[in-house]
């Protein structure tokens, strides 16, 4: 994975979790489809919004390292943070939320299903 200027990366392709063996989708697939469901550019995703809660964002870190394996110091470069554990914290308080959220627990769904359908989900 490659990191440039705030909210470039790329990848080669999608990639099989060393430990798993399981395909995972690129993280432009998961940046896409959170966008998506929260009809929100994907530049918006990697601006903080002063003193407001930005549910996409966080939403979109947490996917990042659930569904792409990403490393927490990566989405922090990614998302400009100050340090990893800005990107622990977006995603322990989503995961605190879904709990009891049952709209927000419905979108993290559909957002995982639609970044998962890009691709097998098992290695050949």
């Amino acid at each position: 994975m490659a990191f440039g200027r705030r909210g470039e990366f790329s990848f080669s392709g999608e990639h099989v979790g060393y430990e798993t063996g399981v395909l995972r989708p690129r993280v432009s697939s998961v940046i896409r489809e959170v966008a998506k469901v929260y009809k929100v550019s994907k530049e918006a995703l990697f601006h903080s919004q002063e003193g407001r809660r930005n549910e996409a964002r966080q939403v979109a870190m947490c996917l990042i390292r659930e569904l792409c394996g990403t490393s927490l110091k990566e989405i922090a470069q990614l998302f400009s943070l100050g340090s990893y554990g800005t990107a622990g914290g977006a995603c322990s308080v989503i995961e605190g939320q879904i709990k009891g959220d049952r709209k927000l627990r419905r979108r993290i769904e559909q957002i995982r299903e639609m970044a998962s359908s890009t691709f097998s989900q098992t290695k050949a």
